[in-house]
């Protein structure tokens, strides 16, 4: 099948003919829109649609869309491709001329969340400014503005839709990829099966325990709240459980058991009162501290009993080289997207790490190192800031909110904090991701609950990303 329609969508023609077939289909779908039972379909659709392409989904035509593989393409393969260049773009240009309407006021959105998180504002504009101090600026302003669009929809839709429906969508999202991955897993499994085990629709077996891991929690957590949803819900965490199982990573399993405390802890806590919670919550951090004490203290035996090597897969033999790296542009960093460029041959600036390693590394394998890798401390800086402040208000909002799953926040937070420990899944272009989304729904979370609806100017969010006409 491929064989046959590379040919034919090398033909600048055929393309043309697909281009408007799908303009005259975007033209319908458009009035089809103005339904009000069309619009909430498409609206929960989109979102879904776009969760998919942020987790790194690697099935066709998903895997086209996402920004990573577009940037590959045209800045540095230069292929300027069908499939890498027209569909996804094709795909983007519909989506925003049936969404326009919406769209109109995504410059308020942002706004009000920066004006609630000035650090966030002012990392959001950082990958942008990096151009100025890049060995490369147009490949670092190409990646800097695919990264700013996505975010930037992610903010639109955090704050025009509640945090309770967009966690219902991340939990079926989550439980569609988890039950693709294992039909895949079994049926396909030159494309399911990796050499460490099940990778099912992602692209490696670690971005699948992740998901598994998670969707775990959030079906837990659907089943002590949801008395009517617990058959439901512990059916969906044993197909969890059993791609976690056969994905055979460590992480996932250390993923699952940090994120399962957490939850109990936090199920807890909110049955005591404000000032017993807050104690609670004091208890809870020192514990976390002795914790992690004691795991670094015993990090050989515990990385050995799940199958790892005591340097974390030869993470400890390179994150001090990219340490020393970091030290090298301290303040700013190499700019965004601007460290990791081994088609620059002599002249890529990761050159000296892998020489010194033996292969070539792509990826810091953290997501903070890869962070200030390409933004510096400064970029490092007002991400912990913003976080630190995220963290406080997710534990305030679950001790004072009386919404059974106020503890969701705090789950999204800690979910970033360990995927980000021995991964790179963060702000860092190739390791953006929907860990990162998450963290942006959370954070416009609490700016809509911080600011009125209403301003002086009478504006109002938008309830859906396809508005009633």
């Amino acid at each position: 099948m491929k064989d046959l329609l590379r040919p034919l969508l090398a033909n600048p023609i055929f393309v043309l003919l697909i281009a408007a077939v799908a303009v005259i289909y975007i033209l319908l779908l458009f009035q089809i829109l103005k339904r009000k039972e069309a619009s909430s379909f498409f609206d929960k659709a989109f979102i879904f649609v776009y969760l998919l392409i942020v987790s790194g989904v690697t099935i066709f035509p998903l895997s086209s869309l996402q920004p990573q593989l577009i940037y590959r393409g045209l800045a540095i393969e230069k292929s300027f491709t069908a499939m890498s260049v027209v569909f996804p773009i094709t795909v983007y240009a519909c989506l925003f001329f049936v969404g326009s309407r919406s769209f109109r006021n995504i410059g308020r959105s942002i706004k009000a969340v920066i004006k609630h998180d000035y650090c966030f504002g002012l990392l959001l504009l950082l990958p942008i400014l990096s151009t100025l101090w890049t060995k490369t600026p147009l490949t670092t302003l190409f990646a800097s503005f695919l990264f700013t669009t996505a975010t930037v929809v992610a903010i639109h839709l955090g704050l025009n839709h509640s945090l309770q429906k967009l966690c219902d969508l991340i939990r079926w999202n989550m439980t569609f990829s988890i039950c693709a991955s294992i039909l895949v897993s079994k049926l396909i499994p030159s494309i399911g099966v990796a050499t460490k085990g099940w990778q099912g629709i992602f692209g490696h077996p670690n971005a699948l325990a992740s998901i598994a891991a998670l969707n775990v929690t959030l079906w837990f957590l659907r089943g002590i709240y949801e008395p009517k949803q617990r058959i439901k819900s512990v059916i969906f965490i044993l197909l969890s459980l059993v791609c976690l199982k056969f994905a055979n990573s460590g992480g996932g399993i250390v993923s699952l058991i940090v994120l399962t405390a957490v939850t109990v802890v936090t199920v807890l806590i909110k049955r005591l009162k404000s000032k017993q919670a807050f104690v609670a919550i004091i208890l809870l951090l020192i514990f976390s501290v002795l914790s992690y004490t004691i795991f670094t203290s015993n990090i050989g035996i515990i990385l050995s009993s799940l199958g790892k090597d005591p340097s974390l897969t030869g993470r400890g033999d390179f994150w001090p080289a990219l340490l020393s790296a970091i030290s090298e542009r301290l303040i700013l960093g190499y700019g965004y997207a601007g460290y990791w460029q081994p088609w620059l041959g002599t002249e890529d600036p990761s050159l000296p790490v892998s020489n010194g390693l033996g292969f070539d590394l792509e990826s810091a394998h953290n997501g903070f190192i890869g962070l200030a890798l390409e933004l510096g401390l400064t970029g490092l800086l007002l991400f912990l800031i913003s976080l630190i402040r995220t963290i406080f208000q997710s534990v305030s909002f679950m001790i004072n909110s009386k919404d059974p799953e106020s503890s969701l926040p705090l789950v999204f937070i800690v979910f970033l904090i360990i995927s980000n420990v021995s991964e790179e899944r963060l702000i860092s272009f190739f390791g953006f991701s929907n860990v990162w989304i998450y963290y942006v729904w959370m954070v416009t979370f609490f700016a809509k609950n911080s600011i009125q609806l209403h301003d002086s100017h009478g504006f109002r969010f938008n309830t859906r990303i396809f508005p009633i006409r």
